[in-house]
Parts: C-alpha cells; structure tokens; sequence
C-alpha cells in the first residue's frame, strides 16, 4: 500500500529518496578528501621555487610563478631564482605537507602544496619570491619577465 505522495507507509520509499540526495555529496567530501595527500618532506625534491618531484612525477605548483634560474633573462633574475628555490626547500623541510594534484594548462602535472594548512603560492608571494599566476580554463597569461622590463612567454 502506497500513500499519495507515492511513498509507502513504512518510509521505505522515504530513506531510499534520502539516501540519494545525500550519497552525491558524500562522494564530492570523500574525493575532495582523497584528492590531497599527504606527504613526507622525503618523497620531495625541490627543483626549482615553483617545481617539484613527488614520487617521480614532476608537479608545476599552481597559483605562483618564481624567477627562472637555468633559463634567467639577467644576474637578478638568477639571484632570485635561487632564493625562491631555497625558501620552497625550507618549507617543504618543515613538514607537514599535503599535496593536491590539479589539472592545468601546463605540459606537466600540477598541483598545490600546502604547508600546516596554507598555500605555498601564499608563503612565497609574501616573502616576495613570486608573483601570484592564474591560468584561466582555456589558457594561461604570458609569463611576465623578472628584469628590467623583461616579459617571457
């Protein structure tokens, strides 16, 4: 026997419905969970201020551009490059971290690193060793140059 608004009276038809309206968010708390792991400062290897290499995968960490050290427009840039690249390894050595793989326009994965809870794009940003960098969903801005009136693309 059914009542008018289809359900049975024994609310089976009632917990199955709710079930559904919870069970996609649960799945959305359990990937969004999932998705950032862990990781030990050992499983990093700091190549340059804004990449890394995390179990063998090399990761461009989003939100932040540092100055280039191998491919460096000028001495200051170079200087620069090697400070962000030091203070990432400072951080990292820190520990706990967690690392989020994210899809991005890059030739490379992406991902974002987080130290105690906070963005490493934050932390280098404010000790003046990157710029904020945000690639929209069809493309990513040129890469503006760290010398006297460099761009780079």
């Amino acid at each position: 026997m059914t009542t008018g608004d289809g359900a049975n009276p024994s609310g089976e038809g009632n917990m199955n419905w709710r079930l559904w309206q919870i069970l996609p968010m649960t799945i959305g708390l359990v990937a969004t969970t999932v998705a950032a792991k862990d990781i030990a400062p050992a499983d990093i290897r700091v190549m340059t201020g804004d990449t890394i290499v995390a179990h063998g995968e090399t990761y461009r960490l989003v939100g932040f551009d540092t100055p280039e050290t191998v491919q460096a427009q000028c001495p200051s840039e170079r200087k620069l490059g090697y400070r962000a690249t030091f203070r990432l390894r400072r951080i990292v050595a820190e520990g706990g971290l967690d690392l989020e793989p994210v899809s991005c326009k890059e030739s490379h994965a992406c991902a974002i690193l987080r130290v105690h809870g906070q963005n490493v794009a934050e932390l280098m940003v404010a000790k003046g060793l990157a710029r904020p960098f945000t690639c929209s969903t069809a493309s990513c801005p040129p890469h503006k140059g760290w010398c006297a009136g460099a761009t780079h693309g």
